[in-house]
């Protein structure tokens, strides 16, 4: 059963393009679970999982994926409240219209449901719209998970202590990171990571629009300095420049699917100055790839 199989997901899903890709594993370990992610989180799971296959929509991995023995199946995302990061992305009225399907699949009974994503869990989201589809529990977290976060009351699934570990949030949106009385200036540059910041990150649903008035009403008027991270998803194969325009210093990195990837593009200029505007050099990128 599972080399035929494995013959079907070669000729079928391995040896084609998928525009979206949506990528299922099976993991290395004795208990028999399967992890399905997205292009830009399937590099941290290399060293736990098997062959890779791919597929263009959630409804066809979680099909091929319940023709496989299993007990768990692992969905591992970004994700906001209502939205999961996966495929095209999905919120909960589009995940349910393609999962519709499979309410009254039989297979289902017998497997748990993992959703390894950040805000999965809130009411009337992502969990909501799964159970309603498939007729069954699913385990999610109404927070974020990642960077020592995990989901609780998991008991058979090896990829607890490995999402707990994972270098960034399962989450997306833009995150802002604000230190107030910043009295080094250019002398000291700030840390790569947020550990210094000394602060709770807002978080932004939508895009990010800060004017000077957005920040006086916070009481920001000097002395203060800000980090915004966030994931983009390219729309369309072509040529990119990334640029911002700040009054003093400003500091831009772009990485292919996160921190851990490749630095496609950055410029440091730390320095006090009025409004200058810069930009990354040239980045050529394909439609789907997340930076």
């Amino acid at each position: 059963m599972f080399s035929s199989l494995v013959k079907i997901k070669e000729n079928n899903l391995t040896k084609r393009v998928c525009k979206n890709e949506i990528i299922f594993a099976k993991t290395l370990g004795k208990d028999s679970e399967w992890i399905i992610t997205s292009k830009s989180l399937i590099n941290y799971f290399d060293k736990n999982i098997e062959r890779k296959f791919c597929a263009n929509n959630l409804l066809d991995a979680i099909n091929h994926v319940l023709e496989e023995e299993t007990k768990n199946i692992n969905i591992v995302a970004h994700g906001s409240p209502g939205f999961i990061d996966i495929g095209n992305g999905y919120n909960s009225l589009t995940l349910e219209k393609e999962l519709s399907s499979l309410k009254n699949n039989s297979k289902l009974n017998k497997h748990e449901i993992n959703l390894w994503s950040c805000y999965g869990g809130s009411s009337n989201g992502i969990r909501d719209a799964l159970e309603r589809c498939l007729n069954l529990k699913v385990n999610a977290s109404d927070g974020k998970l990642g960077k020592g976060k995990s989901l609780e009351g998991i008991k058979h699934s090896e990829l607890n202590n490995l999402i707990s570990n994972f270098p960034e949030y399962l989450t997306n949106g833009s995150y802002q990171y604000i230190t107030t009385n910043y009295t080094q200036r250019n002398y000291i540059m700030p840390p790569e990571d947020n550990a210094d910041w000394g602060v709770t990150p807002i978080h932004y649903q939508t895009s990010i629009y800060e004017t000077n008035s957005d920040f006086a009403s916070q009481g920001l008027h000097d002395y203060f300095r800000i980090r915004w991270e966030t994931y983009i998803r390219i729309p369309e194969t072509g040529t990119y420049y990334f640029k911002t325009s700040t009054d003093d210093g400003q500091i831009l990195k772009v990485y292919s699917n996160n921190q851990s990837g490749a630095l496609l593009g950055s410029f440091t200029d730390w320095n006090l100055h009025g409004v200058v505007t810069k930009s990354t050099s040239a980045i050529s990128l394909t439609q789907g790839d997340v930076v």
